[in-house]
């Protein structure tokens, strides 16, 4: 599970190197701007794991095909 760091978008715009550095070692931050989330800030790999489950979910013969293949896993 993940914890999520909340920093503002002036306070990323004054950090924003610190912020990658640690974003590259794998904390994810959420970036609070008038009081809403308005992004969340991931590593790369974490980015393109996610897009691939997504891309599971959402194609049903693509699910079943991976489900299919790790059913004993």
């Amino acid at each position: 599970m993940f914890l999520i760091i909340s920093i503002s978008a002036s306070k990323l715009k004054e950090n924003l190197l610190k912020v990658l550095d640690d974003v590259e070692k794998g904390e994810v931050y959420a970036v609070i701007r008038k009081s809403k989330i308005v992004s969340v800030l991931i590593d790369y790999e974490t980015f393109e794991a996610l897009k691939e489950a997504y891309e599971i979910l959402q194609d049903k013969e693509l699910l079943k095909k991976y489900l299919d293949e790790n059913k004993d896993k």
